[in-house]
């Protein structure tokens, strides 16, 4: 896919993204607030038909207050005042007050008078029997005090019905009590419109209780709950409640409908939002397209279209012909450049890379050559140190006193005895030599071996072969010397001579000899006398396959992290001399032509190292 087609994507998707995006943050910040809002609204819209109903029951207690707390009720309740009625309560009051019906009742809870009015049509009748439950006329004339009042709506034979009860008493409200007044007005269709005119708020009162909102009912202001029930049209969002009687019962359902101006608003907002931000990110991604097709993709078509003339003909004479002041003409500039570098390279590559190449392979023949000489002059130093040692000077003396005439029998067997000794003594030692000299003749075979194997490996690839561990690091262990005082250095767990590997022995034993090596002149240079070199084995995971990874870990002076990679690199050392840099290089190669590698971690200076060598485990 061409760059100009990535960007054409890249700009599709930036744009998909971002109208995405920005709807995604405006449809989950504004739309949520204005539901909010409106839901807020809602509420409170429920709560101003609550306190409308709630201040027409506060107008209907005073109203009861006044006629209950009066000395005139209270005589008539008393039986002394009988022209109360037709002085006070004319045919018309209970029209006058907008009441639907009142009734007086002694202390006994007698009616001593009552009247019920039908406000849509005047009449009036004074048959109340049966107008309220038995149940209901009980509650509100349970009076314990001059204070005492029972507020709420109830089921009537004319509907739904706000009642308010108050004790008669004196006009100073004292006692004691003589009867109760009881005062209501039906909740009709003109007590509605007269709440939705106090409230401002569409109002519906519905006798009937849904079984869903009985759990969210209320007493006017004294309960409102905080989750309503709710209907939301697509202009319109009505909240149920359910109102409870003087019983705590749930008797009607308060619905409340409230128009959906501001989720209209927030849906107009929303898409004049998107639309704006639309319009604005589409013009400015066109606007950096041209930029960019101008400024990046034409120059950097140009740019690609020279390089590929190059790569066609392989000629590194050829330039990139762009004439610009910008980064992409810099980086012409700049390509022109490394071309003609690395033609000149090129030409210096060809006439050193013979030469190059002999190097190598002379330079990996000496330093293991150098390596496997170093137990054969230990071997040899130890068989001069055992042969070279002086022979007991009084061995003559001891012969010529055994040829003494005057020598007697005691004196003869110690001297046999001191023979016989030092014979044993000097027949150990010229062992001890010889072995040290047999040491040094297999050393010496192992270095011919290094040397045919060297020049073979400069040919060919080595010929793989099933090779022992533990066999392998018998041999490689030679590299230490054994008059060291470190003598018990090295420890090889017994495991690793379960391991068989794809190996060529001698080229193997080679590259652990470098590593072992390494090791051992690591602790020698951190004077540490506690020195110590672990060898373990194990299977590991590595690229999808099942290798065999030994592992090699001193005590030595470590190697600074970010040097874990470079010590493979030709020429480098750590070694404060700066001689050396050739035996992990050398040990790389010879396992990469194994089909194996190599890695070094370390923790840092003076944390010691260790060395994992993958192999391919023999099948």
């Amino acid at each position: 896919m061409k760059l100009q087609q990535k960007i054409s994507l890249s700009f599709l998707l930036i744009v998909s993204m971002f109208g995405i995006g920005n709807y995604l943050v405006v449809t989950s910040t504004l739309v949520p607030t204005f539901d909010e809002l409106e839901s807020r609204a809602a509420r409170n819209d429920v709560v101003r038909a609550l306190n409308g109903l709630a201040s027409l029951q506060m107008v209907l207690g005073n109203l009861a207050a006044d006629w209950a707390h009066w000395d005139d009720a209270y005589e008539f309740a008393l039986g002394n005042n009988a022209r109360f009625v037709e002085t006070n309560l004319a045919p018309d009051t209970l029209t006058n007050l907008n009441l639907s019906m009142m009734m007086l009742y002694d202390r006994s809870g007698e009616l001593l008078w009552g009247v019920c009015v039908d406000n849509e049509t005047g009449e009036s009748s004074s048959v109340v029997d049966g107008l309220l439950s038995a149940n209901t006329i009980s509650l509100l004339q349970r009076h314990d005090s001059a204070q005492s009042k029972v507020d709420g709506i109830a089921e009537s034979s004319a509907g739904p019905v706000m009642l308010s009860s108050r004790p008669i008493v004196h006009s100073d409200q004292t006692g004691p009590i003589e009867g109760s007044l009881i005062i209501g007005h039906v909740l009709n269709s003109n007590r509605v419109k007269e709440l939705m005119d106090l409230t401002a708020v569409d109002i519906s009162l519905s006798p009937t209780v849904d079984a869903s909102i009985q759990d969210k009912s209320s007493d006017f202001v004294w309960n409102i709950p905080g989750d309503l029930s709710q209907e939301i049209t697509s202009d319109a969002r009505i909240s149920h409640i359910s109102l409870n009687d003087v019983h705590q019962s749930p008797l009607m359902t308060l619905s409340v409908t409230s128009p959906r101006d501001i989720a209209n608003l927030g849906q107009n907002t929303l898409s004049a939002i998107l639309y704006s931000v639309a319009g604005v990110g589409i013009i400015m991604i066109m606007g950096i397209w041209i930029l960019i097709s101008y400024l990046v993709i034409r120059p950097i078509d140009i740019l690609e279209k020279g390089m590929s003339k190059i790569h066609e003909h392989g000629s590194l004479s050829k330039r990139v012909d762009m004439h610009r002041s910008d980064e992409i003409g810099k980086l012409a500039q700049t390509f022109n450049s490394m071309i003609f570098q690395l033609d000149e390279l090129k030409q210096r590559l060809i006439e050193q890379s013979f030469k190059a190449g002999v190097a190598e392979v002379a330079t990996g023949v000496l330093h293991n050559v150098r390596n496997s000489l170093m137990p054969i002059v230990n071997s040899i130093a130890y068989a001069r140190d055992h042969m070279s040692r002086p022979t007991n000077q009084c061995i003559g003396r001891a012969i010529e006193e055994l040829n003494s005439s005057n020598l007697t029998c005691d004196r003869k067997e110690k001297l046999l005895a001191y023979l016989s000794h030092s014979h044993l003594e000097t027949v150990g030692e010229k062992r001890l030599g010889e072995q040290g000299l047999d040491n040094a003749l297999q050393q010496l075979d192992q270095v011919m071996s290094v040397v045919r194997e060297q020049e073979q490996f400069s040919h060919a690839e080595p010929v793989l072969e099933s090779v022992n561990l533990g066999e392998v690091f018998q041999s490689a262990a030679h590299v230490i010397s054994r008059h060291d005082k470190h003598r018990n250095l090295v420890h090889v767990e017994n495991s690793v001579a379960d391991y068989n590997v794809q190996a060529h022995r001698t080229l193997l034993i080679q590259v652990f000899s470098n590593v072992l090596l390494n090791a051992y002149e690591s602790i020698i240079r951190g004077n540490m006398e506690q020195g110590r070199i672990d060898v373990r084995a194990c299977y590991a995971a590595r690229n999808d396959e099942t290798v065999v990874q030994i592992i090699v870990s001193d005590t030595g002076i470590g190697i600074r992290r970010q040097d874990c990679q470079a010590v493979f690199d030709r020429g480098f050392t750590s070694k404060r001399e700066g001689k050396g840099g050739l035996g992990l290089h050398w040990s790389a190669n010879a396992l990469a032509g194994m089909h194996a590698s190599i890695a070094v971690d370390s923790e840092g200076l003076g944390r010691g190292a260790q060395v994992s060598i993958y192999l391919v485990p023999t099948k």
